[in-house]
């Protein structure tokens, strides 16, 4: 405690923020942030500033509003320009909707594409989040994914869209029709083709299977296969795959 109090810093021996040394760290340190889930303030927090001060003093810590307007956006602005160079000569690419909640409980709607490149290799790449705290209506959330799909140039090469069984993703999904999403023009798809998660689908087969077994009072305690692919769903594959050849 009378270590992460004091003056730790060592002001007279930080390097200099344009040392390499610094720049590679500030980016270490954004990538952190990002792909741990880290909240933005950790670079305030006194135990963190003691452990980066422990394993090199002369490292100085970006502020909160650095890494929140500078760093961050900077990080974002390269991960862009890479998937704009992957997508070139990209004719189609499948896109996944999915609305989940974050940590702080605020809807939020994940925008993914999936495609392969000149080379047959898949990709798939995260290309935007759309916060919904306000207002997740489909009318309100369309116009935010086409601005997403056009920074990416994709209006127009879109061969499906898949998304989760939500009454919002239905009529955001028309909306963008509406203003301007076509098909894969290039594999002659003037539509995209719309459908469902196969995990919803199959999550939703078996919450429906287990209500009418109990709605006709039916046995379906182990060892029944239907009941045994149910349990399991959720942590095999495996599983999944008894469950459609039962069916």
């Amino acid at each position: 405690p009378s270590l992460v109090g004091s003056e730790m810093c060592i002001r007279d021996r930080k390097r200099p923020t344009s040392d390499p040394r610094v720049q590679l760290f500030w980016r270490l340190l954004s990538l952190l942030v990002v792909f741990c889930r880290l909240p933005f303030a950790i670079v305030e927090n006194p135990l963190f500033k003691a452990f980066i001060w422990f394993l090199d003093a002369t490292l100085p810590l970006p502020s909160r509003t650095k890494l929140t307007h500078t760093l961050l956006p900077a990080l974002k602005a390269e991960g862009s320009k890479h998937i704009k160079s992957v997508l070139v000569g990209v004719r189609g690419v499948a896109i996944t909707f999915d609305l989940w909640m974050s940590r702080k409980t605020e809807d939020n709607l994940s925008v993914d594409i999936h495609f392969i490149d000149k080379q047959w290799q898949w990709h798939h790449k995260h290309i935007g989040i759309i916060s919904c705290k306000d207002s997740s209506t489909g009318e309100e959330i369309a116009p935010r994914i086409k601005t997403i799909l056009e920074e990416y140039d994709l209006l127009y090469r879109v061969a499906a869209v898949v998304k989760d069984g939500g009454g919002n993703l239905a009529t955001a999904t028309v909306v963008l029709a509406k203003q301007g999403l076509t098909g894969c023009r290039a594999l002659g798809a003037w539509v995209p083709h719309v459908t469902l998660c196969f995990a919803h689908k199959i999550n939703g087969a078996c919450n429906a299977a287990v209500l009418e077994a109990k709605r006709m009072n039916l046995e379906v305690s182990p060892p029944h296969p239907c009941l045994l692919c149910i349990l399991f769903y959720h942590e095999t594959t495996f599983m999944c795959l008894i469950l459609l050849n039962l069916l």
